[in-house]
């Protein structure tokens, strides 16, 4: 279907992904020939990137933002505990 739509297109498969239980299992789809970005990466670039969002995208982009490890640590330091 996506060929009829844009048939010059190069598709490729990707995979955003967060810390896995088993880590064959990324093993098995990057065979597949699915490339395979970190969850982390996308934060970290978002974060490094000079963006002007507006208030309604930029709320959204601040909860993923919540789940950067650099902010999880910081928050938990502030908290005191750091389990």
């Amino acid at each position: 279907m996506r060929n009829l739509v844009l048939k010059d297109a190069k598709w490729s498969f990707s995979l955003v992904h967060a810390k896995v239980k088993f880590p064959d299992e990324l093993n098995y789809i990057e065979k597949k020939g699915v490339e395979l970005i970190p969850f982390e990466t996308v934060v970290d670039e978002l974060c490094a990137a000079k963006h002007e969002f507006s208030m309604g995208s930029g709320t959204d982009l601040a909860e993923i933002v919540r789940y950067h490890p650099r902010f999880t640590v910081t928050k938990r330091l502030k908290s005191g505990r750091l389990d």
